[in-house]
């Protein structure tokens, strides 16, 4: 951490990118958040090798169009990052993802986000900068859902969705802040 020269007392963090090399190798074994960013054409396999401790998965920057069918062998996984990729579609397997909470897609070429792809512990869903004209009904059973952002992209449903995401009266985890930014 470092003190920006303008401003002494705010903090700066730095984040490292870490490479195909240390993953391959297994310096990063163990670790709870990977950050990779190296022009990926597809989902390197040795991500898995962290399964028993990976939470935070970003791959943000990459070639990415879709996300391997067993990606719910990070069991730990609670946030993943696939923002300034190529996916067309929000992948389905997420929602096959027990822990996932926060979901960030931002600046695809997302056009379709399936209901299969919410996972049942969402929290935070951003898909801002896509092409999405709509999201699923589905996404108000998201009881605990705290923030959906699409970035003023879908021009149809709006109604529903907002009218979704009310929360209900005896429901712990429905919140009334909810963010719906249309």
């Amino acid at each position: 951490m470092a003190a920006h020269a303008d401003y002494p007392s705010t903090k700066i963090i730095y984040i490292a990118m870490h490479t195909l090399e240390q993953l391959r190798s297994g310096q990063l074994a163990g670790i709870t958040r990977l950050d990779l960013s190296a022009d990926l054409k597809e989902f390197p396999r040795e991500i898995f090798a962290l399964a028993d401790s990976l939470e935070i998965l970003n791959l943000t920057g990459n070639q990415l169009d879709s996300l391997p069918d067993d990606l719910p062998r990070l069991s730990k996984l609670k946030i993943i990052f696939c923002s300034e990729n190529q996916f067309t579609a929000l992948p389905t397997v997420l929602g096959q993802c027990e822990q996932l909470e926060m979901v960030g897609f931002k600046a695809n070429q997302i056009r379709h986000v399936p209901a299969e792809s919410l996972p049942t512990q969402l929290r935070w869903l951003i898909l801002t900068d896509n092409q999405i004209t709509q999201l699923p009904a589905q996404i108000g059973q998201c009881a605990r859902l705290k923030k959906a952002d699409a970035g003023g992209q879908f021009t149809n449903r709006v109604t529903q969705f907002i009218s979704a995401m009310r929360p209900s009266g005896t429901d712990p985890h429905r919140r009334e802040s909810i963010y719906c930014l249309a």
